[in-house]
């Protein structure tokens, strides 16, 4: 029997500056994303970048999956990466420094 566990991958933080790592997905185990926020509570817009990385490859343009300019004090729910599986050793970054993050993911045991 698999075991189903849900969990936050990011805390609810705001993000630094850069690509964060945002989410690694543990080995023997297939996660999916189930919630992604983002919060933009500046006065300026933010641009917000999403990138899933697939098990063993560096991180580049071509596993870009999003990108989103936020408006001053907006929220953004980020469909584009919801429901979305991925496998042991997949990772999600996100780039929007200064933006607030919350990404919840189900991982499951294989």
């Amino acid at each position: 029997m698999a075991l189903i566990n849900y969990t936050q991958a990011v805390i609810p933080q705001t993000l630094p500056a850069g690509d964060f790592l945002a989410y690694t997905v543990p080995a023997n185990t297939v996660a999916q994303v189930r919630a992604s926020t983002f919060y933009n509570k500046s006065a300026a817009p933010i641009t917000l970048k999403v990138s899933v990385v697939p098990s063993g490859a560096k991180l580049g343009a071509q596993h870009q999956v999003a990108q989103k300019n936020i408006p001053a004090t907006s929220s953004y729910l980020n469909p584009e990466i919801i429901n979305h599986v991925l496998k042991a050793g997949d990772k999600l970054y996100i780039n929007g420094e200064g933006l607030n993050a919350y990404i919840s993911v189900m991982e499951q045991v294989t």
